[in-house]
């Protein structure tokens, strides 16, 4: 998900120099507020217009069919303007984005820039990733089409997909490419990510967006086997400022969440 931090340093891609204010804690992130779940807004999904949606092709994911737009009801963040952030000029060819699911409205899913076209109009042609096969050591979601939000993506065909408005897009996301076609988008140190909370074998039942709940981590470690985590919290008198949470004697905890348990990151 999209974020400034109040220090430098990459947060999904993007390194940017807070301005300093005496009322927001050292190290705190600003986020998104289009990137996080409508509960956390104080809106409903039901309030959020929603476009026709097709059912999944597969269980390869795919924004194809399944992206919305940033909802007008989302309120305006705090410091920054994210939508400065998807201004046309921004675009570059060979950028990976993510891109807003029609579901529930949060960034699920990629797509590569392959064209952009200024004249006559401002045109994006863009190709949507699809998952690749999980590892058989992944702890599946019971629901086989429920959205990957990292791991190995490639594209299936050469379709492009136009856009003429920006607002589908969240922001830029580090698509590593790997032999075969295939990029890696994983949890990358200092990034800030959502997870399913309380999320377990037994708990990845779930079939419905909207019935989940997620927590926000920042990206302390990954290795071959694990990714370490700290869980944020909302700081006091903001709405969309977080820092690390410091609960009594679990100041600065690191939590391990396993590579087989990556499905948990939702974006």
């Amino acid at each position: 998900m999209d974020c400034n931090k109040e220090e430098d340093t990459k947060a999904r891609g993007i390194t940017e120099e807070l301005i300093e204010k005496d009322d927001v804690p050292e190290g705190s992130f600003e986020l998104d507020p289009a990137s996080l779940p409508t509960y956390q807004l104080g809106i409903y999904a039901s309030s959020i217009d929603q476009r026709a949606t097709t059912n999944f092709m597969d269980s390869m994911n795919s924004a194809e069919n399944w992206v919305t737009s940033v909802p007008n009801q989302v309120p305006e963040p705090e410091f920054y303007k994210y939508a400065d952030k998807r201004s046309p000029e921004k675009f570059q060819i060979g950028q990976c984005w993510a891109i807003y699911n029609d579901e529930n409205a949060l960034p699920l899913y990629y797509g590569q820039i392959k064209r952009i076209y200024l004249l006559p109009e401002f045109v994006l042609h863009v190709e949507w990733f699809y998952a690749c096969p999980l590892p058989k050591s992944t702890i599946w979601w019971h629901d086989k089409t429920m959205p990957i939000g990292c791991g190995l993506f490639k594209f299936r065909n050469s379709k492009l997909n136009k856009y003429d408005v920006t607002n589908n897009f969240s922001h830029v996301v580090a698509a590593e490419p790997l032999k075969n076609g295939v990029y890696k988008i994983f949890p990358r140190t200092g990034e800030v990510w959502e997870v399913y909370k309380n999320c377990s074998a037994q708990l990845m039942k779930g079939n419905n967006l909207e019935d989940f709940e997620y927590e926000i981590v920042e990206i302390v470690d990954v290795s071959d086997n694990y990714v370490d985590v700290k869980f944020l919290a909302l700081v006091k008198g903001f709405k969309f400022v977080y820092i690390a949470r410091v609960e009594e004697e679990e100041a600065d905890k690191v939590v391990k969440i396993c590579v087989s348990e990556h499905l948990r990151f939702s974006h």
